[in-house]
């Protein structure tokens, strides 16, 4: 992915037109950031969004020839292109700006080891409630599909594989938040980071609560953002 707006031209008209807008969205979120911070956040947001666009067109590209990869290679693309990285960078550079006065990327490095266990749990989580709708869709290549095809057994079996692999993952994040925070005690990124893996654990807890979501789900959203919290009556 080239952060060039010359290159439209020589796109498909859908694809001028998704890449305009986030085009116009980034370059907005930067000139905002510079103005309040002094700082061009512009190239990190194109990278990370560039590495998600890549991630994707890595996994059509499986799915287009229908070749199904190891777990290993398949999580280590996988992690990415759930877009978890996208957005706790966004999150990282909007949130409490007064405090980000030296941002750059090597700002962000100090948390890889956040940003990959968080979003391999959101990835981990995905998988494990859309699985079977994915490949009744025809989408072959997810954790629980790699898995059976790799170790020749059920559905059932596989999924309980992951979910031991969603164990491991949250214990490394844990680690991981331990370590920031001994040394960015006070930085709300963090929390940030833990908040969207249990984020991702509420969401595909009973299903696909994102794309098919249930009464379950529903509600959630209803008591969070549009149902008052109520006093105590004296």
């Amino acid at each position: 992915m080239t952060w060039d707006i010359s290159g439209v031209d020589s796109m498909p008209e859908f694809l001028q037109v998704g890449f305009l807008a986030l085009y116009n969205t980034i370059n907005e979120m930067g000139y905002d950031t510079l103005i309040a911070q002094g700082k061009n956040i512009i190239p990190i947001l194109a990278k990370v969004w560039g590495e998600l666009s890549e991630a994707f067109f890595v996994e059509a590209e499986w799915n287009h020839i229908n070749y199904k990869p190891t777990l290993e290679d398949y999580l280590d693309n996988a992690w990415l292109s759930v877009s978890g990285v996208v957005i706790l960078t966004h999150g990282y550079f909007l949130m409490n700006q007064d405090l980000k006065k030296d941002i750059n990327e090597s700002s962000l490095r100090k948390f890889n080891d956040l940003f990959k266990w968080s979003s391999m749990i959101f990835r981990l989580y995905n998988d494990l409630a859309t699985s079977s709708d994915e490949m009744d869709r025809g989408k072959s290549v997810n954790a629980i599909s790699c898995y059976m095809h790799e170790h020749d057994v059920s559905e059932e079996v596989a999924s309980e594989y992951i979910k031991t692999l969603i164990d491991k993952a949250w214990m490394k994040m844990i680690k991981a938040r331990v370590l920031c925070a001994e040394e960015f005690a006070n930085d709300p990124f963090i929390d940030m980071a833990i908040n969207l893996a249990r984020i991702s654990h509420c969401i595909y807890q009973y299903g696909d609560g994102y794309g098919s979501p249930d009464e379950r789900v529903k509600d959630r959203v209803l008591s969070v953002i549009f149902e008052p919290i109520r006093g105590k009556e004296h």
